[in-house]
C-alpha cells in the first residue's frame, strides 16, 4: 500500500502495515510525543506516555502523575524526568517556575514601581 504526503507517493513500511492492521490507525496520528521516566522506591523503572501535545502541559501532567504516585507509595523518594531531559526531579516538587523576561528585569532594575 502506498500513502501520499505532499503529492509524493511513499511506500508503507512494515511497522505501519502491522499497526494499521492490528490497531486500526496510523502511526502519525496516534503517536504520543512526551514520555515520563520514573524510578520508584522499590527500584523499578517505569515509562509513561503523556497525552499532552505541548511540553508545558505535558510537564504539568507529569507533575500530577508523580504527585499521585508519591501519595500511593507514601514516600517522597520517587525520582523522575521527562524523556530527553538530563536533570532528574525528586518527588512532585519542581523548580520550573516562569522566568521573568529580559524587558521585565530591565524595567524592574531601572524603574522602581511602587504598589
Amino acid at each position: 500500500m502506498t500513502r501520499s504526503i505532499g503529492g509524493t507517493a511513499l511506500q508503507e513500511t512494515t511497522m505501519e502495515k502491522v499497526y494499521r492492521e492490528v490497531f486500526g490507525g496510523t502511526i502519525v496520528s496516534d503517536c504520543r510525543n512526551f514520555r515520563l521516566e520514573m524510578r520508584s522506591p522499590d527500584g523499578k523503572i517505569r515509562y509513561y506516555s503523556l497525552k499532552a501535545s505541548d511540553k508545558n502541559v505535558a510537564r504539568k501532567e507529569a507533575v500530577a502523575l508523580v504527585h499521585n504516585m508519591v501519595e500511593q507509595f507514601q514516600d517522597e523518594r520517587i525520582i523522575w524526568r521527562m524523556a530527553g531531559d538530563k536533570n532528574w526531579s525528586i518527588g512532585s516538587a519542581t523548580s520550573h517556575a516562569a522566568k521573568p523576561s529580559m524587558f521585565k528585569r530591565f524595567v524592574d532594575y531601572f524603574f522602581l514601581v511602587e504598589d
